[in-house]
């Protein structure tokens, strides 16, 4: 699956927020930037040496409020959501169909959703 067959839905409270940071920052094109974040991973030893793993997956996708003038924007990786243009860094899973974009505790995030 291309990155460009994922539905993204924007809220309209992100819909607003994205415009809103985009006019504050003067840019002439506003658009985001969806990628996968990768999970960060610690290893402890105890003191017999025995290693134990602390894995952190903070949030599976990173979503970015940038100026896209200029850019080239490849049709496989830009889907239009909202009227506005989204660049998809990512492949998809298997079992991802769509994202959703949307405003919790005040942040910007994405997440995979149900189509």
């Amino acid at each position: 699956m291309t990155p460009s067959r994922l539905q993204v839905r924007i809220s309209r409270d992100a819909k607003s927020a994205v415009l809103a940071m985009g006019q504050a920052a003067f840019f002439a094109k506003t658009g985001l930037v969806l990628r996968r974040v990768r999970p960060t991973g610690e290893v402890k030893r105890n003191s017999i040496g025995e290693a134990t793993w602390e894995i952190e997956r903070p949030r599976l996708l990173h979503v970015e409020v940038q100026d896209l003038k200029g850019r080239v924007l490849d049709p496989s990786f830009t889907v239009i959501a909202e009227d506005i243009p989204v660049v998809l860094l990512l492949s998809p899973l298997p079992e991802e169909v769509a994202v959703r974009v949307f405003i919790q505790d005040g942040e910007l995030r994405a997440q995979p959703s149900d189509a």
